[in-house]
């Protein structure tokens, strides 16, 4: 339960920050921008069906990025610059 639990929460936490991203670089919404962002739920919809197949394994690494010390770091470097 705790399991689940867990990937519901990081799920949601995952698709608000795709979502605020999105609302940031693509206020407009085109359709670019739209497809990027069905592209990236996609990817975190599958890892989070079947996590362990290679294409997905490896689409969660590059979405995840962000969510790691060093991925972090690195973002909350870039942000201020770009002001």
């Amino acid at each position: 339960m705790f399991v689940l639990l867990s990937r519901v929460l990081l799920w949601l936490l995952v698709g608000t920050i795709i979502y605020s991203l999105f609302q940031r670089f693509y206020p407009s919404g085109t359709f670019v921008g739209r497809l990027i962002l069905v592209i990236m739920l996609l990817v975190v919809l599958l890892s989070f069906i079947n996590p362990n197949e290679p294409a997905v394994a490896s689409l969660w690494k590059v979405v995840s990025f962000p969510l790691k010390p060093l991925g972090a770091s690195i973002l909350l470097m870039i942000l201020p610059h770009k002001g």
